[in-house]
């Protein structure tokens, strides 16, 4: 029988607080309008990979615009709601029809559905002194080009170290490692 280890279980916990604390930050009515659409693969139990959002949110300033290679349904946006801009950048090949799907959206967001190696290069040159969050991209060359374009970054894949770099990276490190 499986039994996961002490930091398995840490990084669990962890991961599900960060997952409940970003759920009470979006309205209710929005949370359910926003998951009950047709093709939406997210839930209330998990609205994304919460952790490294939080972390960056909590360590960088609110001044400083984020750029969320990876998005899907930009839950996290919320964590970056007091921030001058939100941009999230997703490709959604899965769906039929990505015109019906609706991110969440606050007033300071906008949402891009494009590869992350065909607008990269432009929205840097739009916000150089963005920070660039990279999540879950399971896409090698994606994530490789966030790192290089951008100074201030967080890119984390499951089972990987997480690459952080510039603004309070010390600081988000320690929030990953428990």
């Amino acid at each position: 029988m499986y039994e996961p280890s002490p930091e398995v279980i840490a990084r669990e916990t962890a991961e599900n607080r960060a997952n409940e604390h970003l759920l009470h930050l979006i309205p209710k009515d929005v949370l359910s309008k926003t998951l009950s659409q047709y093709y939406c693969e997210i839930e209330s139990d998990f609205l994304c990979f919460a952790l490294p959002y939080e972390a960056v949110a909590e360590s960088i300033p609110t001044t400083v615009p984020v750029i969320d290679f990876g998005c899907y349904m930009a839950a996290q946006a919320y964590f970056f709601r007091n921030h001058p801009a939100y941009v999230g950048v997703d490709c959604y090949e899965i769906c039929e029809d990505f015109s019906s799907l609706r991110r969440f959206s606050l007033p300071n967001c906008r949402h891009m559905s494009a590869r992350i190696q065909d607008c990269a290069e432009a929205l840097k040159e739009e916000y150089p002194d963005a920070y660039a969050v990279c999540i879950a991209v399971p896409d090698d060359e994606a994530r490789l080009a966030v790192s290089h374009l951008f100074p201030n970054h967080c890119i984390c894949y499951p089972g990987e170290k997480p690459d952080v770099s510039g603004l309070n990276a010390s600081r988000i490190l320690e929030k990953l490692r428990l």
